[in-house]
């Protein structure tokens, strides 16, 4: 089987074994302060079988996983999933986009700690490992920018789910003064909720959009309380409630763009919980709309 990356050196690779991952267990919430709301219960969505799987893992660059590699000319998105590692639901976001007729090449990087075996055992380290995280933010953001030097002038979009919305978000604050993102999506961003972006949406041209549910409770509201967030807080995380807009001199400044989780998302497969973000109907209706680049002549 062969692949290319997302500045298009080839790999190949014998085989690839894709692995689910189990969602996190609910813990209590300790710290939350808020008022109790109903829990949605996730059911698994098997991934689309027509959405072939175009980068296997290698020795060059393991954690990598491509999708439309002919459409790298096109435009590139990076996908960082939770810190559980990458998994079947972060292969949903994908379908999502394809589904829509996303016109660009489509990567999956696999961020959380390698050394230890990936899981819902691993989160808490994922998540609270700052130092290796910068480092992480700072290897997306040099893919980024050798995609740019590669194809300059196209389309570059950032999505982060869940743990990987820090990531994302870090990797834009990485990134050198001179390059910029077309735009930034985070799907139940474990940062918190007071997070300053401004540094981050200083590198888009677009802008960021942050999707949010108060139906998630075991992971944003009470996980993230405990555990804490990416960026070492224990308050509530801006995936549960939205974020805070600072301000200066009472005029609001690195303005995000805030989408609240509706009961008419349940059409598309969002049950209003922590892993309705990546269904594939949910992410085709709210999130490939926003990829919003110019179309490529």
């Amino acid at each position: 089987m062969q692949w290319r990356d997302a500045v298009g050196t080839c790999h190949t690779m014998s085989s690839v074994k894709a692995i689910r991952v189990v969602p996190m267990v609910a813990v209590l919430a300790a710290t939350s302060g808020c008022a109790t709301v109903p829990v949605a219960t996730h059911s698994s969505v098997a991934a689309d079988p027509m959405v072939a799987l175009a980068a296997p893992p290698t020795a060059g660059d393991k954690r990598s996983k491509l999708w439309q590699a002919s459409r790298l000319d096109r435009g590139y998105i990076v996908i960082l999933p939770g810190a559980w590692g990458e998994s079947a639901e972060d292969h949903g976001i994908v379908d999502g986009l394809i589904a829509a007729g996303t016109d660009a090449a489509i990567e999956v990087y696999a961020w959380p700690a390698d050394h230890f075996p990936s899981g819902p055992f691993m989160v808490p380290y994922n998540l609270r490992a700052t130092s290796r995280n910068r480092d992480q933010a700072r290897e997306v953001a040099a893919k980024i920018v050798r995609y740019q030097e590669a194809h300059p002038g196209r389309p570059v979009h950032v999505i982060g789910y869940s743990g990987g919305g820090g990531i994302a978000t870090w990797t834009l604050e990485e990134l050198p003064d001179d390059h910029r993102v077309t735009s930034a999506i985070l799907l139940a961003p474990t940062l918190s909720s007071c997070y300053d972006f401004s540094k981050a949406l200083a590198h888009t041209d677009h802008g960021i959009d942050s999707f949010y549910s108060l139906y998630d409770v075991p992971v944003m509201m009470a996980a993230c309380s405990i555990v804490g967030t990416t960026d070492g807080s224990h308050r509530l995380a801006g995936g549960a409630i939205g974020f805070r807009q600072p301000t200066a001199d009472g005029v609001t400044t690195a303005v995000v763009r805030q989408h609240s989780y509706t009961l008419a998302m349940l059409g598309q497969g969002h049950p209003g919980g922590h892993f309705g973000w990546t269904r594939k109907g949910f992410v085709t209706a709210h999130v490939a709309p926003l990829l919003s680049a110019p179309a490529v002549p």
